[in-house]
C-alpha cells in the first residue's frame, strides 16, 4: 500500500469516527450518514472500508 492510500485510509477512518459521533448523538439520521459514508468512500476510495464497517 502506498503512503498516498495510507494517508486516504486514515482520512476515511477519521470522517468515519466524526460521522458515527454525529449519528449516535442523533444530530445526523441514518440516511444522512449512509449518503456521507457513500461520499467520503468517493473521496478516499478506502481500500479497507469493508473492514471498518
Amino acid at each position: 500500500m502506498s503512503k498516498n492510500q495510507i494517508n486516504n485510509e486514515i482520512k476515511y477512518k477519521i470522517a468515519l469516527s466524526l460521522m458515527e459521533s454525529l449519528l449516535s448523538r442523533g444530530i445526523i439520521t441514518l440516511e444522512e450518514y449512509q449518503e456521507a459514508d457513500k461520499a467520503n468512500q468517493h473521496l478516499y476510495m478506502p481500500q479497507l472500508a469493508e473492514v471498518y464497517m
